[in-house]
């Protein structure tokens, strides 16, 4: 007889879901409405040493959140009145971040500093953010 675990485990090898290719961001990248690109901005200086969610799951949806890997640093940012701004992240050399969502996958930040924020779209004759 098999427990749940070993079930489930079955069909996560089906789906080789760990075999899953992770994009890696060494200049811009997306993640559904996240935008994850190179910066020429001060550092950030704050330890990233959890998990932070950059954008929560709206309607109970799924967080983006950032996962350090080695020496990373994090600061929030201001959305300020277009609120497209989410923060700095610096990744010291030798160290990597992933940014991970349950419906779009993982993202691998190599090392580097970036701006990290929402994205959005002209439509219509107005923006408006890129909803995820």
């Amino acid at each position: 007889m098999s427990n749940l675990t070993d079930q489930v485990t079955t069909v996560l090898a089906g789906l080789n879901l760990l075999e899953a290719d992770v994009p890696a961001v060494d200049d811009v990248g997306a993640q559904g409405d996240v935008l994850v690109s190179r910066a020429s901005s001060r550092r950030a200086r704050t330890p990233l040493v959890e998990p932070v969610a950059v954008v929560d799951g709206e309607y109970g949806g799924h967080a983006h959140t950032l996962h350090p890997a080695g020496e990373c640093f994090w600061e929030q940012q201001d959305l300020g009145e277009v609120g497209l701004k989410l923060g700095v992240l610096t990744v010291s050399r030798g160290a990597r971040a992933f940014l991970f969502h349950e419906e779009h996958g993982g993202l691998e930040i190599l090392p580097g500093t970036y701006r990290v924020g929402r994205q959005r779209e002209y439509e219509r004759g107005s923006w408006r953010q890129v909803a995820d």
